[in-house]
């Protein structure tokens, strides 16, 4: 309904007129209504003056005659299928509402959003979403934890509202998880409306990045051509020294930490790509992360350093599947060993076995004789890694790394954040007091999750100590 408006005019002509919606009425802010209330103040008559209190009137009962409920963006759409919602709630395409249909709303809060801190309940908030998604006619969504914790929960929300009727009316959001969503060049991905802070102060980004659609690749595997993985993995290192710099005396990175993280995560990324679609090698993945300054609950501060790597696609487990028949048969053996057992109860399946094997150094999918591959040490590096920057004394700041992959969740932390070396060099990590895989792993690191997420999440998160580094001046 269009309502409109003319009253009384002046000697000169000038009238006050007014042509809107109820609805505009209803969704505008408070900030823009008043502004609405004081173009109509200003009385250039005497004879207009009944008028104009008469406008006013009549807005302020517009705006107030019902309650408001913001309608999804879209009216009427019918389900579309999609691998990874469809498998993080496999009852999506029973229990479908046809969204004209629906009649309950709501809101729902994020609260300990991190893969790396509370996994079962963050993979069960976003089953919360997609169910919502199926059967909901409109709710918010309230960011209520006061830091980021896990950067990768976030990306894996975007992921999620990309494919997702628009269900999701507005929320609220915190300023420090605001301010992160901002600076990582979230906010678009998220459907985040809204401008936040045009620069954000003590948050260093890796800015988000992901790769093209699978089959989207033509020339990624041309050796002409600089591929998107070598593209990506050659800007960390320049972010890593940057977060280094604000260390007081600023540091950098040797020559060869530069080549060990460039190469390592080109391998990641590659692999990200093979397991996102085995049969093209051709996936995608998106990357992203950040430093963040904190203060510790005794006033001192840390830096929290963040980086999050998703590919949705094939799990780990599917893409062993097809793996050489040898490494099939070793990780085979040792899933069978700690998982049969008449009476055997424990917190993992065979597939969270197999996620465990895939860490190890040498089990890799592609076969030694497949040219250009270099898989089976990746992971393991990783830990390396974080391990060597992490140099923080504080109980708290140890580094952490999840991965999640299908229902499986291995969580690196704590007495098992550190690996093995055995013969040749190759490096063991087996979730256990003796670090032997001879043995089952531990089940509060190692155990399957109440629902799927079709595809690979790897978070990690290490700290940066300043006052240490400023002592012992490493590099």
């Amino acid at each position: 309904m269009k309502l409109r408006a003319l009253y009384g005019r002046s000697r000169r002509g000038r009238g006050i007129g007014l042509k809107t919606g109820r609805s505009r009425l209803r969704t505008m802010s408070i900030d823009q209504f008043d502004a609405i209330l004081s173009k109509y103040s200003r009385i250039d008559s005497f004879e207009n003056r009944h008028h104009v209190k008469n406008l006013r009137r009549l807005l302020r009962k517009l705006r107030r005659d019902e309650t408001l409920i913001i309608k999804p963006i879209v009216i009427k759409r019918r389900m579309k299928s999609d691998g990874v919602l469809d498998t993080i709630y496999p009852e999506r395409n029973e229990l479908w509402i046809p969204s004209w249909k629906r009649k309950k709303t709501g809101s729902l809060d994020l609260h300990r959003f991190s893969f790396i801190d509370n996994p079962i309940q963050t993979i069960s908030l976003l089953r919360d979403i997609v169910e919502r998604e199926s059967t909901w006619k409109a709710y918010s969504l309230n960011f209520i934890d006061n830091n980021c914790l896990d950067i990768s929960a976030y990306m894996v929300l975007g992921l999620l509202r990309e494919k997702m009727l628009p269900v999701i009316t507005g929320g609220k959001i915190t300023a420090g998880i605001r301010r992160v969503v901002s600076a990582v060049n979230l906010s678009e991905f998220l459907n985040i409306k809204g401008n936040g802070p045009r620069r954000v102060y003590g948050i260093y980004p890796f800015t988000l990045r992901q790769r093209r659609g699978a089959g989207e690749s033509v020339r990624d595997n041309n050796g002409k051509f600089v591929t998107s993985e070598e593209r990506t993995a050659s800007l960390l290192p320049e972010t890593i020294d940057k977060w280094l710099s604000e260390l007081n005396p600023p540091l950098a990175l040797s020559e060869r930490g530069r080549i060990n993280i460039l190469t390592l995560i080109g391998e990641v990324l590659d692999n990200a790509k093979r397991h996102s679609d085995p049969a093209n090698a051709d996936g995608t993945w998106s990357i992203a992360g950040f430093m963040e300054a904190r203060e510790r609950s005794d006033g001192s501060t840390t830096l929290a350093c963040h980086l999050g790597i998703i590919n949705p696609g094939h799990t780990i487990y599917q893409s062993l599947q097809r793996a050489p028949a040898d490494i099939r048969a070793q990780v085979s053996k040792y899933a069978t060993s700690h998982t049969s057992g008449l009476f055997q109860r424990c917190p993992y399946d065979e597939e969270a076995l197999w996620t465990v094997s895939a860490l190890q150094d040498t089990i890799s999918r592609v076969p030694l004789s497949e040219k250009g591959s270099r898989g089976g040490f990746g992971m393991m590096t990783l830990v390396e890694m974080i391990n060597e920057l992490n140099q923080s004394p504080h109980p708290e700041d140890r580094p952490r790394m999840t991965i999640v992959s299908g229902t499986s969740c291995v969580m690196v932390r704590d007495k098992h954040e550190k690996f093995r070396k055995i013969e040749a060099g190759h490096r063991i990590m087996a979730f256990n007091d003796g670090n032997v895989l001879d043995q089952p792993p531990d089940g509060e690191y190692v155990f399957t999750l109440p629902y799927r997420f079709q595809g690979t999440i790897v978070a990690l998160r290490f700290f940066l100590d300043p006052s240490e580094r400023k002592k012992d001046g490493q590099e």
